[in-house]
């Protein structure tokens, strides 16, 4: 997806097996672009493409994020069973996120697992947002942010999801 876009009331129910970026509404957002997603779920799978050892780029609603990303009054209900980067609504994203009254409660496992993103490189806001998913990483586990390589402002969110144990737990 290149530009803007915005997704308003939208859904996926049923099963994906993207080899390099998997998301329940969007695989990938690329570029200067801006993408708005309000009032919208997805539900289901992600089961590995069978030829891969993972899916670098997963996520119940996004799976790659560049640019600007609003993601509002949505949730996810899509199961992750092996990804890179895995979370709940976005896998992994460059650029700056901003996440509004969004939950998953989906199992996730990767490599990498936030209960809501996995790993953001610039800047993210979470605000009244939550995981309730159980959570499995083999490097780092986040219950709301796996992992964060810039500015990060996580407020009213919390997890309730199980961790898996021996993991170094993120935001």
């Amino acid at each position: 997806m290149y530009g803007s876009a915005y997704i308003e009331g939208s859904s996926f129910t049923g099963e994906l097996s993207g080899a390099i970026a998997a998301g329940g509404l969007v695989a990938t957002e690329i570029g200067s672009s801006k993408l708005t997603i309000t009032n919208s779920f997805s539900k289901g799978l992600h089961n590995l493409d069978p030829k891969s050892a993972y899916a670098p780029h997963v996520g119940g609603l996004i799976g790659y994020a560049s640019g600007t990303t609003t993601i509002e009054k949505s949730h996810s209900e899509f199961a992750i069973k092996k990804g890179g980067r895995s979370g709940g609504l976005i896998g992994y994203a460059v650029g700056k996120v901003n996440v509004t009254e969004c939950y998953n409660t989906a199992p996730l496992k990767g490599e990498v697992v936030g209960g809501l993103i996995a790993q953001v490189e610039e800047y993210v806001h979470l605000f009244n947002s939550y995981n309730i998913g159980a959570l499995d990483g083999s490097r780092i586990t986040g219950g709301i942010l796996g992992h964060s390589a810039g500015e990060a402002a996580i407020v009213n969110s919390f997890n309730m999801g199980e961790n898996s144990e021996g993991n170094k737990l993120g935001c």
